[in-house]
């Protein structure tokens, strides 16, 4: 028990001092809502139409709380071929100073896996473009030469892609989502400044 304890507790240092790196993705406090925002396997899954809009904000009443908004639309194909869904989804993230803004349309392949089809599994992919944006002017610095802190807004534009899968049954449900899929420093157009 003592051997276990050392283990994970040199474990835990070792993770502690690597680098690490991580992307904030939107955050929604019922998924269940908006599949779009999660998964572009999500397309056509309800086998009708359906137009989604919402919002949350958190901590209200707090200047630069988080706050996310969504539109999304998405359905089957046609109505011969149920196999294929698409999708758009739009986002805004709004977070203090920080402002990113997407637009993705999704594409889901659904195959059926029985001939009631009660199972079927999809795989989907989005394409789309987003757009981060930094109010250097919300900041208050204690050096106004500061040149990490741009002096007004400053904005970044660039594509993205995503992709699913979506397994689901009357009884279970497995989701894998693969988000953000291009860094940031990858394809990107010129920064603006305003």
């Amino acid at each position: 028990m003592i051997k276990r304890k050392i283990y994970l507790l040199l474990t835990g240092m070792v993770l502690v001092m690597l680098k690490s790196s991580a992307q904030q993705t939107i955050q929604f406090s019922q998924y269940v809502f908006n599949g779009l925002a999660v998964n572009p396997a999500y397309a056509g899954y309800k086998d009708d139409w359906t137009v989604n809009l919402s919002s949350r904000l958190q901590w209200v009443g707090i200047n630069g709380a988080p706050q996310t908004e969504t539109a999304s639309i998405d359905g089957i194909a046609n109505s011969w071929n149920s196999n294929v869904g698409i999708g758009l989804i739009g986002t805004v993230d709004r977070l203090g100073p920080e402002n990113m803004s997407s637009v993705y349309a999704n594409y889901a392949y659904r195959l059926r896996l029985d001939a009631e089809d009660t199972k079927r599994i999809s795989f989907g992919i989005g394409f789309g473009v987003k757009q981060y944006s930094l109010n250097g002017s919300e900041f208050n610095a204690t050096d106004a030469a500061d040149g990490s802190i741009p002096a007004g807004t400053v904005s970044k534009v660039s594509p993205d892609f995503r992709f699913g899968v979506y397994y689901y049954t009357p009884n279970f449900t497995w989701v894998h989502p693969f988000l953000i899929c291009l860094p940031n420093r990858w394809l990107t157009l010129p920064t603006t400044r305003r």
